[in-house]
C-alpha cells in the first residue's frame, strides 16, 4: 500500500505497575470518577453560571487535567476583566501544550484592542504570521526601523499570500525602499515553486514594466512544461530567462523523457549556459534515466563528477551500473568518494559486492563483509550472511535513568498525557508527551523511556531512544506487541510471525490510532478500500483501529501479495507500499534475472526502496527474538529477481 507521511497518535492504556496495587486502583477509580465530572466542566464552561463551572471545577482539585477545565473557561473569555487569571494561567503553563491555546485568542483581542503594551508584554515568538505582522507593527514605534526591517523582508519573502494584517506593516517597509526587484524575483521563485498562482499577479504589479514578461513566461512554463519546446519564446536569453529554462526542463523531464532530451539540445543551441546550470539538467535527466532503468543513463551519469552531498545522484551513480552489473563502474564511482564517505554501510557493502566479483580480490571483499557483519542494519544482516556468520543484535539492555522512574512515572505530564489518551483526545497527548520529553533534564528522560515501556506507549519508546543516542535496547526498540494476535493470525494466513512484526514497526511503530495522509490506518496501515477488498465485505473506520480486525485484514494481505508474488518475500514487502502494479513494472525483462540485492537497490521509488531495506532488517531482529529458525534473509542474498 502507498504510505505517505505518518501521523501517529497516542494509542495505549497507562497504568503505574511501580506502585502498589491497591494504591493504583484507588488513584483509578477517583480519576474515573473525576474524568467524567472535567468533561462536565469543560461542557460547563461554555456557559458557566447556567451549568455551575465553578462547582464542578472545584471537585477537580488533584485531578491532572483540572488545568484543561481552567483553559476551556478562560480562552472563551480573552477580556480585559480576565487578565488577571489569564496573566496567572500564562505564567503557571508558559512552554506548556496548554500555552497558546490561550495566548492566540488573547493576544489577537489585544490587538483588536490597540492594547499595544499588553501585547508586547504578552507576545512569545510565534509561526502565526498575522501575530509576527502585527508584533513587528508595534517594534517599528518602538526601535529604530532599521533593527525591524530584516524581519519584515522575512515575514515578506515567501511563497504564498500573507493575511492582510500585514498589508500595513508591508506597506511600510516599501515605503521606506526596502523591496527590491531581485526580493520580487526571489518571492516570484517561491510562487512558481509552490504552484501558488493566486500571489503571480499581486507579484506581476511590482515589477518593472521591461520584466514583466518574465511572470508571464515563468507561469506559462509552470503550468505547461513543454511551452519551453520552442527556444525562440526566450528572447532576450538573459540570466532569467535561463533559469524559467532550466525549470521547465526539470519539469518537462519527468513529463515526457524523450521530448525533454531533444529540447535539451535545442536549449543548449540557443543559450550559453553555465557549466553549474548545465549540470543540474543533466543530473535531472540522469536521475530519471535510472528511475526508468534506461541504459542510457550510465552515459549521462558519467557527465557528473561523483556526488557527495547529492544523495539522491550518488545513489543512482551506485545503483544504474549495479542494475547491469557493470561492476567496474560501481567501483570506480565508490573509490571516488572521500574515505569517511565511502565507508557508509551501502558503499562499503557494494564496493566489497563489487571486489567479490573477482578472483584476486575475494579476500578484500571478505574482510569488508567481516566489518559490516557486526552490525545490526539491513547492510551488516546481508554480510554476514553472504560469508556464513549469525546475525548480531548487540543487545545491550538500558539501564540509565532507572532511579529516576517513580518520579517521572508520577510526573504531572506524564499523568495529564495519560488522562488524555483515555478520553482519547490524542494530539494534546502527544503535545505533552513532546512538552515533557522537551524539558526533563537527560537522566530522567531515560527514566521517560522506561515509564513508557512499562506502560506500553510502543512508539514513544521507539522515537526517543534514538534521540538519547541509545540504540542498544533491541528489545526496547522493537517490542512484541499484541504477541498474540500476530502469533494467531500470522498462523492462520501462514506467513511468518517477524514479517508481520516487522511491516507493523515500520507502517506505524505500533500505535492503534495511526493514520497516514493518503488515508491508511491502523496498526498495519491500511487503506479501506485494501481493506475492504481482503474483508470481502465494507468496513467502517473505526474498525481498522481495532487491533485485531488490523492485524488480521494485514496479514492476510501479505498472505495474498505473496500469492500473487509468486511466494517472492522481498517483492510482497515491495507491493504492500508501493502496490503490486508499480512492482510488476520494476522487474526485468521476461528473459532476464537478477541478484535480489541489487534489485531493492534499485527500486525508483526511494520511500520503498528504503521501505523494503528497514522491513528486511526488522524482520531478521524479530525472527531472533521469536525464534524463528528459517534463514529468510538467505534468501535475498542467494535469491533472484525475475518477472513474474
Amino acid at each position: 500500500m502507498q504510505h505517505w507521511i505518518l501521523t501517529v497518535c497516542l494509542g495505549v492504556s497507562l497504568s503505574f505497575p511501580l506502585f502498589s496495587q491497591a494504591a493504583s486502583e484507588n488513584t483509578e477509580q477517583n480519576y474515573a470518577k473525576q474524568r467524567q465530572i472535567f468533561l462536565k466542566a469543560e461542557y460547563a464552561a461554555r456557559d458557566p453560571k447556567k451549568f455551575g463551572y465553578k462547582k464542578l471545577y472545584d471537585q477537580l482539585d488533584g485531578y491532572p487535567l483540572q488545568p484543561y477545565a481552567e483553559l476551556a473557561y478562560l480562552k472563551r473569555r480573552p477580556f480585559m476583566s480576565m487578565k488577571s487569571k489569564i496573566e496567572a494561567f500564562l505564567e503557571a503553563y508558559e512552554g506548556t501544550p496548554m500555552d497558546w491555546p490561550l495566548r492566540r485568542p488573547w493576544l489577537e483581542y489585544l490587538a483588536q484592542k490597540g492594547q499595544k503594551t499588553l501585547f508586547l508584554q504578552f507576545y512569545r515568538p510565534t509561526k502565526n504570521a498575522g501575530l509576527q505582522c502585527t508584533y513587528y507593527r508595534y517594534q517599528l514605534e518602538k526601535q529604530p526601523p532599521e533593527k525591524v526591517w530584516p524581519e519584515i523582508e522575512k515575514l515578506w519573502l515567501v511563497g504564498k499570500t500573507q493575511p492582510r494584517s500585514c498589508n500595513a506593516l508591508f506597506k511600510k517597509w516599501k515605503k521606506a525602499g526596502n523591496l527590491t526587484q531581485d526580493l520580487i524575483w526571489k518571492r516570484l521563485r517561491l510562487a512558481i515553486t509552490n504552484g501558488n498562482y493566486a500571489l503571480i499577479p499581486y507579484l506581476h504589479k511590482q515589477m518593472p514594466k521591461d520584466e514583466k514578461y518574465l511572470a508571464d513566461l515563468w507561469l506559462k512554463v509552470r503550468r505547461s512544461s513543454s511551452y519551453i519546446r520552442n527556444p525562440d519564446r526566450f528572447i532576450h536569453k538573459n540570466e532569467k530567462e535561463k533559469e524559467i529554462a532550466i525549470f521547465g526542463m526539470k519539469r518537462l523531464i519527468w513529463k515526457d523523457r524523450e521530448l525533454a532530451i531533444k529540447t535539451w539540445k535545442m536549449l543548449q543551441d540557443h543559450f550559453d549556459f553555465a557549466p553549474q546550470q548545465a549540470q543540474q539538467v543533466i543530473r535531472t535527466i540522469s536521475v530519471s534515466l535510472a528511475t526508468a532503468h534506461d541504459r542510457r543513463a550510465l552515459d549521462w551519469l558519467a557527465k557528473l563528477p561523483a556526488a557527495v552531498e547529492d544523495k539522491t545522484l550518488l545513489q543512482w551513480q551506485v545503483a544504474a551500473p549495479l542494475r547491469f552489473q557493470e561492476w567496474d563502474r560501481v567501483r570506480d564511482v565508490i573509490n571516488a568518494l572521500p574515505v569517511e564517505k565511502a565507508k557508509e554501510n551501502a558503499w562499503r557493502y557494494w564496493l566489497a559486492r563489487s571486489l567479490e566479483q573477482e578472483d584476486t580480490a575475494k579476500k578484500d571483499a571478505t574482510i569488508f563483509f567481516q566489518e559490516l557483519a557486526m552490525k545490526r542494519n539491513y547492510y551488516g544482516f546481508l554480510a554476514a550472511s553472504r560469508i556464513g556468520l549469525p546475525p548480531q543484535l548487540q543487545h545491550r539492555p538500558m539501564t540509565t535513568g532507572r532511579t529516576a522512574i517513580p518520579k517521572v512515572a508520577q510526573h504531572a505530564g506524564v499523568l495529564r498525557a495519560a488522562e488524555l489518551y483515555k478520553l482519547k483526545r490524542y494530539v494534546p497527548a502527544r503535545r505533552e508527551w513532546h512538552y515533557l520529553k522537551s524539558v526533563l533534564p537527560r537522566e530522567e528522560q531515560f527514566a521517560l523511556a522506561q515509564v513508557a515501556k512499562q506502560n506500553g506507549w510502543f512508539d514513544r519508546v521507539i522515537l526517543i531512544l534514538p534521540e538519547l543516542g541509545y540504540m542498544h535496547d533491541v528489545e526496547m526498540r522493537f517490542p512484541l506487541a499484541y504477541k498474540a494476535s500476530f502469533s494467531r493470525m500470522s498462523r492462520q494466513n501462514k506467513i511468518s510471525p517477524s514479517w508481520a512484526f516487522a511491516v507493523t514497526r515500520k507502517e506505524s511503530l505500533f500505535m492503534t490510532d495511526a493514520h497516514s495522509s493518503s488515508g491508511a490506518l491502523g496498526l498495519m496501515q491500511l487503506l479501506p478500500s485494501t481493506a475492504k477488498e481482503v474483508a470481502k465485505r465494507r468496513l467502517k473506520k473505526n474498525h481498522l483501529y481495532n487491533p485485531t480486525t488490523n492485524i488480521k485484514l494485514g496479514t492476510k494481505y501479505l498472505k495474498q501479495l505473496l500469492r500473487m508474488t509468486k511466494g517472492n518475500h522481498t517483492m510482497a514487502t515491495a507491493a504492500y507500499n508501493a502496490g503490486f502494479t508499480n512492482v510488476r513494472r520494476w522487474l526485468p525483462d521476461d528473459d532476464k534475472t537478477m541478484p535480489t540485492d541489487i534489485w531493492i537497490e534499485s527500486i525508483p521509488f526511494s520511500q520503498t526502496r528504503d521501505y523494503v531495506k528497514s522491513v528486511l532488517a526488522f524482520q531478521q531482529i524479530y525472527a531472533i527474538q521469536l525464534g524463528e529458525t528459517q534463514p529468510f534473509i538467505n534468501d535475498v542474498v542467494e535469491g533472484e529477481i525475475s518477472a513474474l
